[in-house]
């Protein structure tokens, strides 16, 4: 029924709603939701039902994804279905290829809240489904669905443009990096530096993407094999020469960018002494720290601590190991090593000062002899930029704000970006959305956000009908992209990728052992599906 004729029966509709209220969604008004969790009340759609119900369509199953599935869920009730689709042959995203191998304890709830997601009825789950390039293109999806909500992160990564970074060996990105170490199959064939390669490391940048690496770099290897890190990975740290890692800060103390808890992780390494440099604080850098959040003064307390009070590097055998931290620095060229003119060798790093006024501090390039400054030299057989990730363009049906590397949006609904109006039927949500901030649990609010917003055009009648509505959508999405030669992984193929890991961790002694190939997690699939 098309919305304009359901309005024009509206009293009988408030009837049948009245009277089956287990099977309606509520009409056009706030009305209390005695089976949620937090008691709330929630606005809801007048003309979904479990007969008729909202089709949504997420793209992307990483933590934005499915905090969307699961918002969607708890709103709709049984009157919602939702195909969630996934380019990889696995789900969770950076919940498997993001969060430290070392941090399992953060990861493992959250899998398990999500897995349950995939298990309900009212959830279709397509691994190995690409969208845009090489995929259904976005528009096709809007013919099937009343909405498409784009979770598709921020797939690349903010450049250093500096000489050197693209053309010699053993520079890379820490996106490129936390890949290969977490078994991403688009970055496992082959490590991104050579750990081997010299006893220095500089990571440039102090985010706590950039202490995952630092930890990882500098703590005792042995212990990385009890974790889901693959086996080659582990035995990359085990054979590491790193021994030293410099972390480059481009700001003032002041703004710490890492948690404490990231933080102290790192300091209290076994057999790691750390020393700060730049560390002094302006009377304005000063005033910036107190009236800053608590969180900044926190993890500089822990840093001076840390510095002050060196544990004893002798009690561990020898195996002297030091972090460095260094403030007010900006990389300006990487330098080749001597012997070697094709890999880095060392790295050009330019002093920085801040200015402006105390809101909106930046930090300035100080030129070489300017006050009797200098540039520094460090030593870096590896270096490894973590200065962000960004987005990329999508698809050519969605809009791209290259400035903000994101999908302009309003409240989570795309918008033109010459006009602001939304495109009808069409939202985003999680890094994509908002950039490349936060944690696992931000993507919650700002599901609950692009949801709300979602609901919003519902109630107001601005979604659109499904054109196609002679097979269910998943069915039609994997008919589209078996004819692109696309192999689709269904729910049940993925839970026996997933059992087949956890069977081949479970004989290393470590949680899983991830397959890191997409040809071989294809094969397996269908040999499963076949048998």
């Amino acid at each position: 029924m098309s919305v304009q004729r359901a309005r024009t029966l509206l009293p009988t509709v408030w009837r049948a709603c009245t009277a089956h209220a287990q099977h309606c969604v509520h009409a056009s008004a706030l009305v209390t939701d005695t089976t949620a969790p937090q008691g709330g009340a929630h606005l809801q759609h007048r003309f979904f039902t479990p007969d008729s119900p909202l089709r949504v369509v997420v793209v992307g199953a990483g933590p934005a994804g499915c905090y969307t599935v699961d918002r969607l869920l708890h709103r709709y009730k049984d009157a919602v279905r939702v195909d969630l689709l996934e380019r990889l042959p696995t789900p969770f995203g950076l919940v498997r290829f993001g969060v430290a191998p070392d941090h399992g304890a953060t990861s493992r709830p959250v899998v398990e809240r999500f897995t349950r997601l995939f298990n309900d009825p009212r959830v279709t789950l397509l691994c190995g489904a690409p969208v845009g390039g090489g995929g259904v293109p976005v528009s096709q999806l809007g013919s099937l669905y009343h909405a498409v909500v784009l979770a598709v992160g921020a797939p690349g990564h903010k450049p250093l443009h500096i000489p050197g970074e693209s053309s010699l060996r053993n520079v890379c990105s820490a996106r490129d990096f936390v890949a290969w170490y977490n078994g991403h199959p688009e970055h496992s064939h082959s490590p991104p530096v050579d750990l081997k390669s010299g006893a220095h490391a500089v990571i440039i940048g102090f985010g706590n993407v950039a202490l995952d690496c630092a930890r990882l770099l500098l703590r005792q290897a042995a212990g990385l094999a009890a974790t889901d890190m693959p086996s080659p990975v582990v035995g990359a740290f085990v054979t590491s020469t790193i021994r030293h890692v410099t972390l480059v800060a481009r700001r003032s103390a002041a703004y710490v960018a890492a948690t404490p808890k990231e933080l102290r992780e790192v300091l209290h390494l076994p057999g790691v002494t750390c020393s700060v440099h730049n560390a002094e604080l302006d009377a304005d850098d000063q005033n910036a720290l107190e009236a800053g959040p608590r969180q900044h003064r926190r993890a500089l307390e822990a840093l001076l601590a840390a510095a002050s009070h060196p544990p004893d590097a002798g009690a561990h055998g020898g195996d002297a190991r030091t972090l460095r931290v260094v403030f007010l620095r900006s990389p300006v060229e990487c330098l080749p090593r001597a012997e070697d003119k094709q890999s880095v060798g060392a790295v050009r790093l330019r002093a920085n000062k801040m200015s402006g006024p105390p809101d909106r501090r930046v930090a300035r390039p100080v030129q070489p002899g300017a006050g009797g400054v200098e540039d520094d030299v460090l030593a870096a057989d590896v270096l490894l930029s973590s200065v962000g990730y960004a987005g990329l363009p999508f698809d050519s049906d969605v809009p791209f704000d290259a400035k903000s590397a994101t999908i302009p949006h309003a409240g989570g609904a795309v918008v033109h970006p010459d006009t602001g109006e939304p495109i009808s039927g069409l939202f985003t949500v999680g890094w994509a959305k908002r950039g490349a901030t936060g944690i696992i649990g931000t993507n919650l609010t700002c599901a609950e956000e692009t949801v709300a917003t979602l609901l919003a055009h519902a109630d107001a009648g601005r979604l659109p009908e499904p054109s196609i509505r002679d097979c269910a959508p998943a069915d039609r999405v994997a008919q589209i992209l078996h004819a692109l030669g696309v192999k689709v992984l269904t729910r049940d193929a993925w839970t026996k990728l997933d059992e087949a890991e956890r069977a081949r961790g479970q004989a290393a002694g470590k949680p899983r052992e991830k397959m890191t190939s997409l040809s071989d997690m294809l094969a397996y699939a269908e040999t499963c599906i076949k048998g």
